[in-house]
């Protein structure tokens, strides 16, 4: 730049949509014996009880179609599809060492883990013990919150991720790999009642998208 001149860049901009075409209810029909005979004593009261639980129950369901995507999550993949082991400390820097070599931002990155995998890491006493972790307890004693993080990223465990061929397709993210997007939080609609039961429903409304899949990465472990 000695000259004072320049060179421009070529960017290329890609749009990647995100379609919210997921429509996704539970509808409970509550007989009226029910309620009366319930702790409420009411059967309009333990209907509302059980419209509380919607929520749960479908959010379970959006978390499963979004790590679905894992199939779009194609740029980094670790752990073997035909002989698959427990997740292990290996692993989990594998798994890192594909974002850093990608140059993904190392902050907003999560693991998303399937229970059997997480305990199955717990195995390591690198990760478990007091000693190692520099705890006032271990993970045995004080629970899994006790370990605030991977390798300075946050985890999470859950049931929903995805199960196919023996495998648990578990992720580390990045913020910006997955996305859902809600038009309508979850509604609650209270039917008519045209016999001796109340029937109670709640549906929600979202979309998921692969937004940025080299931002994140498969780890595969045995189920």
């Amino acid at each position: 730049v000695a000259t004072g001149a320049v060179t421009n860049q070529a960017v290329t901009l890609l749009e990647t949509q995100l379609t919210v075409n997921k429509w996704k209810e539970a509808t409970v029909d509550i007989a009226d014996k029910s309620g009366i005979h319930s702790i409420f004593g009411d059967p309009k009261k333990l209907a509302v009880s059980f419209a509380a639980e919607f929520g749960p129950a479908l959010a379970e369901q959006s978390d499963n179609d979004l790590f679905a995507l894992q199939s779009s999550v194609t740029t980094n993949v670790v752990g073997s599809t035909t002989d698959p082991t427990d997740l292990t400390d290996g692993l989990i820097r594998q798994a890192l060492q594909k974002l850093d070599e990608a140059r993904i931002p190392k902050r907003d990155r999560a693991f998303v883990l399937k229970s059997k995998a997480f305990w199955d890491l717990m195995s390591d006493q690198r990760f478990a013990s007091a000693y190692h972790t520099g705890s006032s307890k271990g993970v045995q004693v004080s629970g899994p919150e006790q370990l605030p993080g991977l390798y300075g990223s946050k985890w999470y465990s859950t049931e929903e991720i995805t199960t196919t061929a023996g495998l648990d397709k578990n992720l580390l993210l990045h913020k910006e790999c997955l996305a859902m997007g809600m038009q309508r939080n979850v509604q609650i609609v209270y039917f008519a009642k045209v016999r001796l039961s109340t029937p109670v429903n709640g549906n929600a409304l979202y979309g998921v998208a692969a937004m940025r899949e080299d931002h994140g990465c498969v780890i595969n472990t045995a189920s």
